[in-house]
């Protein structure tokens, strides 16, 4: 059985859960930033909501497999 197949969906899904955590963070704080020019709004929404369905492709697939909740 290979390793990935071991961890739990919970352990899978930390990582991307928590860098998309880390970009909503970002994006929000950037406005605030003086040296910082504002990030493209679109573009971060874009690639929160990219990160989300690949996360849930992840953890079906992690399911699909029989992994353990």
């Amino acid at each position: 059985m290979p390793a990935a197949a071991r961890l739990t969906t919970e352990q899978i899904v930390d990582t991307p859960a928590a860098a998309l955590a880390l970009l909503r963070a970002t994006v929000e704080a950037a406005p605030g930033e003086r040296r910082q020019p504002a990030l493209p709004q679109e573009r971060a929404v874009r690639a929160e909501q990219a990160g989300h369905r690949t996360l849930a492709a992840m953890i079906r697939h992690h399911r699909a497999e029989g992994a353990r909740p």
